[in-house]
């Protein structure tokens, strides 16, 4: 009788669905079960969710997954198929190893598409359990680099008042200026609105405006400002306070619309 397997698909950007990593993870599940003769089953897929900080384990399918290996919900012999460790996890290497160790003394095996290897509680104590330990540990640093990066980058933007290429949405970027793009007049609209008193639903209908509306009508570029985020354990935290990177000049329209 062949064994069942479970298909875990993870990527941390939602930019990264438009691109071909859900499909590509999809296709090595199945060649992967193929060649091992397993048989297919359920396919769990955590969309813009970060291994690093955790976010697939307090948030997604991962987390329940994990919720229901603890309750015996899942048959021992079950294959849990990923592309790769570092679709598993990106955690710190303590906390994704126990993970590891905690799925597979529960009698869950791991399948990892890119070893074109099952491991098993059998493999713990041998060479294995290394393979295992240095591709996690490699994920972790691989991600920790980028993130200290990141910061690095953000507080020298900071320090500068340089621009940045994320703009709101009705602001574009080009040739290196900011321009107000077709989108604008959508949302002096809304302002309007908003101050004669009507709801965000309200408004989304007369205007047509794109989901997100309320977030915008909350805004700190409105008035100019930006503020600078970092990321801790899937929480977004404001770092210092907010910086005038939007000329005055851009938003005049706007401003004198609402006043």
């Amino acid at each position: 009788m062949q064994k069942q397997a479970i298909s875990y698909a993870r990527f941390s950007s939602t930019k990264q669905k438009d691109g071909d990593s859900e499909n590509r993870q999809a296709d090595l599940y199945a060649q992967f079960c193929r060649e091992h003769h397993l048989t297919p089953t359920t396919a769990m897929i955590d969309r813009g969710y970060s291994g690093f900080h955790g976010v697939h384990r307090s948030k997604g399918h991962f987390g329940r997954f994990l919720i229901a290996v603890k309750a015996g919900e899942i048959a021992k012999g079950t294959v849990l198929v990923v592309e790769s460790w570092d679709r598993f996890s990106r955690e710190r290497i303590d906390v994704s190893f126990a993970t590891v160790c905690e799925i597979l003394r529960s009698g869950i095996e791991i399948g990892v598409c890119d070893l074109f290897e099952i491991f098993s509680d059998k493999d713990v104590g041998s060479s294995k359990i290394n393979m295992i330990f240095n591709d996690l540990q490699r994920s972790w640093r691989e991600s920790k680099r980028k993130s200290d990066m990141g910061i690095r980058n953000q507080a020298k933007r900071r320090e500068t008042g340089k621009k940045i290429r994320q703009c709101p949405s009705w602001i574009s970027l080009e040739n290196g200026e900011f321009k107000l793009n077709d989108y604008a007049e959508t949302v002096k609209k809304a302002i309007s609105l908003a101050i004669n008193g009507h709801g965000v639903r309200r408004i989304i209908k007369l205007t047509g405006a794109k989901r997100g509306l309320a977030k915008i009508l909350r805004s700190r570029a409105l008035i100019r400002e930006n503020q600078y985020y970092v990321h801790k354990n899937g929480v977004r935290i404001p770092v210092g306070n907010p910086i005038s990177t939007l000329p005055t000049k851009l938003l005049l329209d706007i401003t004198t619309y609402c006043l």
